[in-house]
């Protein structure tokens, strides 16, 4: 089995480590690929990209790291062509994973998006697109 796990902020690579090891006591084989921290390193995930830098506050830093995080997003969507992946959890992040989980559907792969973003905070408009994007939602709240 290979899964694809995406976090862009230390909060998700925390939770993402512990999905991977909850994934790897059920079934040790697996192997998870994927964009995090130091967290999901080392609860043994092959990261293609470190999440230092990813998260930005602030229209300036915002608009100094969009090349780079459009980079990043064609990077991984090419991988989820590339590699046949069992299923892509992105973790929160929507600005980034809801267009990583789009490019998975896409590739025809499976996407639980774990930690379901709060309408309240970030817009119910984007509802449609989340619909869209994951084959289903966990909610940690």
């Amino acid at each position: 089995m290979r899964v694809f796990v995406s976090a862009g902020e230390p909060s998700g690579d925390r939770l993402g480590a512990m999905v991977i090891r909850a994934l790897r006591e059920r079934a040790p084989e697996i192997t998870v690929d994927g964009i995090g921290g130091d967290a999901m390193r080392e609860a043994g995930a092959h990261l293609m990209a470190d999440l230092a830098g990813l998260g930005v506050v602030g229209v300036v830093e915002g608009a100094g790291s969009l090349v780079g995080h459009l980079r990043l997003l064609r990077r991984a969507r090419a991988r989820l062509r590339a590699v046949r992946y069992d299923a892509v959890i992105p973790i929160d992040y929507p600005g980034f994973n809801l267009r990583l989980a789009a490019g998975a559907r896409a590739a025809g792969v499976p996407v639980l998006y774990y930690v379901a973003p709060q309408l309240w905070a970030w817009g119910a408009w984007r509802a449609g697109r989340l619909r869209r994007a994951a084959t289903c939602v966990a909610a940690v709240l």
